[in-house]
């Protein structure tokens, strides 16, 4: 009796073991089925933040390739636009240049007008106070102006008009009679003499209009004479009614180019006829030569020239003068264009710059932010791995647990069918066995508890899952955002 008292409390003491065992075994399984599904649910969540942290690195990188481009594309933009002002202040200088240039001339014009003013007005001076003529012609005339003379048509000199180049030539073939005086008739000329005689004012002699006869040339052949230049009197112009006068005076002299041609032409007509050179040298009928230098009180003919010819260039520096001005205002308006273009340019290259430096920053944010995802990617990778041990060290421990649980409760089937055939002698011991289970039961109740707390546990890890969803929802956000701002910059450009 005592040896089998001894074998049921041996077997009820293995049994209770067992139990205990079995017990810490299934509770052992319970916390490593919790932690696999744990596992399994943090799996599944680190696969999906891989995915969207993997699909915002694209996107980023995509990003990222576009500012790269929109940033080397505002760069040479940039370069362009700085030559382009370049171009434009080179420009400017150089209608700065030609604007100085042209108001230099439009002065020199300026002061061309000035001084053929300042000639003419000397010349018309000169003229109008008779400079050059004798006393007595000046006395006539003061006379005619004042009223007290009639018939008196003036000076020889301003009767007719002379070309510049056949002045001198004139000059010396009219010599004193410049300074005769054209008359209408014969009275005309008795009170003019007169009046010099009664006033003392010298002599000077007159032509009247009714009796002077025409004299002109016939020789024929002068034309085909080397240097032979014209008759004087077909050299100059006058009024109808002073032709015969000028006839008189200058139909007989011949102007040749230079004495060369002049002795040539007198002697092949045999000295019948005076001839006159450009530069005023004569060759007189009958053979004499009479030459030198000019006279300092000649000009009375090329005086009235000098004047028209001084008031044509006038009119012709005016005109230049009117289209320097016209050319200097276009200028002007070119050089304010230029300055205009400058102002312009700048303020687009300042613009661009802003842009530049916006699209920049851009830039850095979307590297610095691919940046800061990977390296949350390779953290969450290290997390996976780590899990992913963790995953690999439950499911082993289940399977350990597993094996232990199925050879413990062999063991407890063979207890319990060794402790069932003594029912009898194993009724106390059966007794301690259901206290046992009460126990067991209050353990039970304990794991339940345990239970719970790894559930809550479970709902923690839940929640932190959703929170990671909430933040890749937030910076899927911040990439529309970004793709917009991009877009918005790329219509920028565009226009």
């Amino acid at each position: 009796m005592d040896q089998s008292d001894s074998e049921i409390a041996q077997a009820t003491q293995k049994l209770h073991n067992l139990t205990e065992k079995n017990s810490e075994i299934k509770l052992q399984q319970m916390v490593a089925d919790s932690e696999m599904n744990q596992a399994e649910e943090r799996k599944n969540t680190f696969v999906q933040q891989v995915n969207a942290y993997q699909a915002q690195i694209e996107t980023l990188k995509s990003e990222e390739h576009d500012y790269n481009h929109m940033v080397a594309d505002a760069k040479v933009q940039l370069e362009s636009m700085a030559q382009e002002i370049e171009t434009c202040q080179q420009h400017y200088q150089d209608c700065r240049r030609q604007l100085e240039q042209e108001k230099q001339i439009a002065d020199r014009i300026l002061l061309d007008i000035n001084e053929q003013s300042r000639k003419v007005k000397f010349l018309e001076n000169l003229e109008s106070s008779l400079e050059g003529f004798h006393h007595s012609v000046k006395a006539v005339m003061n006379q005619v102006a004042n009223g007290h003379l009639n018939g008196i048509h003036g000076p020889v000199s301003r009767l007719i008009e002379v070309p510049k180049q056949y002045a001198v030539a004139l000059e010396t073939a009219l010599g004193a009679s410049m300074q005769h005086i054209v008359v209408g008739n014969e009275q005309d000329a008795k009170q003019a003499i007169l009046f010099l005689k009664q006033k003392e004012k010298g002599r000077a002699t007159f032509l009247p209009m009714s009796t002077i006869k025409a004299n002109k040339l016939t020789e024929s052949g002068l034309e085909t004479c080397e240097g032979f230049i014209g008759i004087a009197e077909d050299l100059c112009q006058c009024d109808a009614q002073y032709r015969s006068v000028l006839q008189s005076l200058l139909g007989r002299i011949v102007v040749a180019r230079d004495l060369d041609a002049a002795t040539q032409i007198a002697k092949r007509y045999h000295y019948r006829f005076r001839v006159v050179t450009l530069d005023g040298q004569v060759v007189n009928a009958g053979g004499s030569m009479t030459g030198g230098s000019q006279a300092r009180s000649a000009g009375l003919l090329s005086r009235s020239a000098d004047i028209a010819q001084g008031k044509e260039k006038i009119v012709s520096l005016e005109q230049q003068a009117a289209k320097a001005k016209e050319t200097f205002q276009a200028t002007v308006q070119r050089t304010a264009k230029a300055e205009q273009a400058i102002e312009h340019a700048k303020n687009a290259l300042y613009q661009r710059r802003e842009e530049t430096v916006q699209i920049q920053a851009e830039y850095n944010r979307v590297l610095n932010e691919r940046k800061a995802i990977e390296e949350a990617l390779r953290q969450l990778k290290s997390e996976q791995e780590q899990f992913s041990h963790q995953l690999e060290q439950q499911m082993q421990i289940k399977e350990d647990t597993a094996a232990q649980l199925s050879k413990i409760t062999d063991e407890i089937t063979a207890v319990q069918t060794w402790l069932t055939g003594s029912k009898e002698s194993f009724g106390k011991e059966s007794q301690l066995l259901n206290e046992q289970l009460q126990e067991l039961r209050v353990a039970g109740v304990s794991i339940e508890k345990e239970k719970e707390a790894l559930q809550k546990e479970l709902e923690d890890l839940r929640q932190n899952r959703l929170n990671y969803d909430h933040k890749a929802e937030v910076l899927n956000s911040e990439i529309r955002a970004v793709t917009g701002a991009n877009q918005l910059v790329e219509k920028q450009i565009a226009a």
